[in-house]
């Protein structure tokens, strides 16, 4: 059976919830911010990189303030990567 990557970046961005709106009963809220970081990676070269595109994401879909720092995401950014590169 082949992986959803998609739904794997939405449960790790769910356990953070950097917006606030995840959680058990709201499974699903990220899945939009999830297929958009999943557009950008193959253009990705390093977890920094994958750091500053989810900030702009979620900046985007959200609002700059509700986005919050660029060190929001770095834990984040660093469980995508490692998740994407272990079929590598």
């Amino acid at each position: 059976m082949a992986r959803d990557l998609t739904a794997e970046i939405e449960a790790i961005i769910g356990l953070d919830d950097p917006i606030g709106i995840g959680g058990p009963d709201n499974v699903g809220e990220y899945l939009q911010e999830a297929k958009e970081i999943m557009a950008e990676l193959p253009a990705l070269e390093s977890a920094q990189e994958l750091q500053r595109a989810i900030h702009d994401i979620f900046g985007w879909m959200f609002s700059p303030e509700m986005a919050g720092s660029l060190e929001r995401y770095d834990s984040m950014a660093r469980q995508i990567w490692a998740l994407t590169r272990e079929d590598r």
